[in-house]
């Protein structure tokens, strides 16, 4: 059984779609209507201290940045992180890399769990036609 503490966001939705999908037992517990606890004027201070750091490519230019400098985000993206030239551009690997991310999760919860993916046991055990 797998167990789910915290807020209920995007994160939770992904686990409640795939985990019966595999076979896992999901338990959530998380308050109605919780929020992260963050203040508005906290926030607006944040974001005004990282005025000037948003990746664009003129800031990668101007910085000395590898002319094939590529992009990825763990996501999800946060406000003012990543101008959309980059995010959605050719130097992003943002998609590719989320959905790669994944399927490696997927995998690490199924053999964590002790059920067998697609036939492939544990490493603690062996299938029942295996010679010693």
């Amino acid at each position: 059984m797998i167990v789910y503490v915290g807020d209920a966001n995007n994160i939770l939705n992904d686990m409640l779609v795939t985990y019966p999908r595999l076979g896992h037992q999901l338990r959530v517990a998380s308050p109605p209507a919780y929020r992260a606890p963050t203040e508005e004027a906290e926030k607006a201070e944040r974001l005004q201290a990282f005025e000037g750091y948003q990746v664009t490519e003129q800031l990668c230019q101007e910085r000395g940045a590898n002319p094939g400098w590529k992009l990825m985000h763990c996501l999800p993206r946060k406000q003012n992180e990543v101008d959309d030239e980059v995010f959605y551009g050719p130097r992003s690997l943002v998609f590719p890399e989320a959905d790669n991310r994944k399927w490696t999760i997927m995998a690490l919860f199924d053999n964590l769990s002790g059920k067998w993916a697609h036939g492939i046991p544990p490493r603690d055990q062996k299938k029942e036609d295996d010679d010693d």
